[in-house]
């Protein structure tokens, strides 16, 4: 059976250093800036220069930067804390922000700058990212009998920026270029302020100092503690044949409705809206289930719903399916994200926490960049590859799902 340290030592936690109302308020904040400038800086270089090559470009660099910066990202929050690095990430964003506005004031042509700040703000977001799961299994750790509790309002909060941040993106664009990164900058400078008081992991922290690390080698014994782990190496699995599914949906859905369907970039708006609205939604009824029935029999629900919802979508012929396909398979994110969160925080040890979620998510984000590279290679065949990815993902829900119901899993039991 494997077991773990469901947390950080309970000397850290105390009202003042670990508020739940304070650590859900920093990631709102942090994710929300996050989530815009994702949807800003190309939506700036594409106003700008008028090029989709340019604006997929500076996506693109943003993605493989954040994917490098995530084995420095896991090393940083084991050695300072994630109150350290939410300090010092934020005010680095707000500060870049800052000077960003300034410049696209004076040259609202520079639109490189602002693909500086995305490249930028991306390596940072990793960072925060890492370091708000930390907060996370903090405060999961303070309610051991009900952690997907916690790990809901976080998928809630997920969602939710991530419906906001491109709305927000957009319509402060309608004011001006420089106007979406000032807001960025402003809720960076809110996060700083949010995460003054916290101290986890400080003590950690420095007890570590006097140690030598590095990046790559740490990050391949987080890899280690993952492949030595029946539990993560199977989320590990769930994780990236979902998240292959799901990226190959955003990045191919549009041109499939544009092209072959005749829809507006509004209709395409309103299926994502719907879809994570569907996906908050759901994520009440999947902790209830998770709590109740356990992770194995609720993920193979939520997996389900997912793979044949994706496979209904890549052979839809009608645009009324393929838009309610789509909708679905969106709206399932939500309950998938809480199921794989709650399993593999409750099953991380602490000691170690930054660098094996530093493992696991780098893993989860590298179909990102196979999808952009698997529609540019095959354009025309973008239904076909849905197709692909949710046979894959089904997959890895029989083979992974499989294995959890023969494998404990830390403070999931039902009372």
């Amino acid at each position: 059976m494997f077991t773990s340290d469901p947390g950080p030592p309970t000397r850290h936690r105390s009202p003042r250093t670990l508020s739940p109302l304070r650590c859900h308020l920093l990631r709102t904040t942090d994710t929300l800036a996050s989530t815009t400038v994702e949807t800003a800086v190309p939506l700036i270089v594409l106003r700008t220069t008028g090029s989709a090559a340019w604006s997929g470009a500076s996506f693109a660099a943003e993605w493989i930067l954040r994917l490098a910066a995530i084995p420095q990202a896991g090393v940083l929050v084991d050695r300072v804390g994630a109150g350290a690095v939410y300090r010092v990430a934020g005010a680095l964003r707000a500060v870049f922000g800052a000077s960003v506005v300034a410049a696209l004031t004076v040259s609202p042509a520079a639109w490189w700058v602002a693909v500086l700040f995305g490249i930028a703000s991306g390596v940072l977001c990793e960072s925060t990212y890492i370091a708000a799961e930390q907060l996370g299994a903090g405060l999961a750790a303070a309610v051991p009998e009900r952690p997907s509790r916690v790990q809901a309002v976080q998928v809630v909060i997920d969602e939710s920026t991530r419906m906001a941040g491109p709305l927000l993106a957009s319509l402060l664009l309608l004011v001006g270029t420089a106007a979406p990164i000032g807001a960025i900058a402003a809720l960076s400078a809110a996060a700083v302020l949010l995460a003054w008081p916290i101290r986890l992991g400080a003590e950690r922290g420095r007890q570590r100092k006097q140690e030598t690390h590095h990046p790559l080698r740490d990050m391949a014994d987080g890899a280690r503690t993952v492949r030595d782990s029946p539990v993560l190496r199977r989320v590990t699995v769930l994780y990236s044949a979902s998240n292959l599914l799901y990226a190959l949906m955003i990045v191919a859905t549009p041109p499939i409705l544009i092209h072959r369907f005749g829809c507006s970039e509004a209709a395409i708006g309103g299926v994502w809206a719907a879809g994570f609205c569907l996906s908050v939604a759901g994520v009440a009824p999947a902790r209830a289930a998770l709590e109740r029935y356990g992770p194995a029999r609720t993920g193979a629900i939520a997996f389900t719903v997912l793979c044949l919802s994706g496979l209904a979508a890549g052979v839809s012929n009608t645009l009324l399916a393929r838009l309610l396909c789509t909708v679905l398979v969106l709206g399932t994110l939500g309950a998938v994200q809480l199921l794989l969160r709650t399993v593999r925080n409750a099953s991380t040890p602490s000691q170690a926490y930054g660098t094996v979620t530093a493992a696991v998510v780098l893993a989860a984000l590298m179909p990102n960049a196979a999808a952009g590279l698997l529609v540019a290679a095959v354009p025309g065949h973008l239904s076909a590859l849905i197709v692909i990815a949710a046979l894959l993902a089904a997959a890895a829900n029989t083979a992974a799902l499989r294995g959890l119901t023969r494998t404990a899993v830390p403070n999931l039991e039902s009372p």
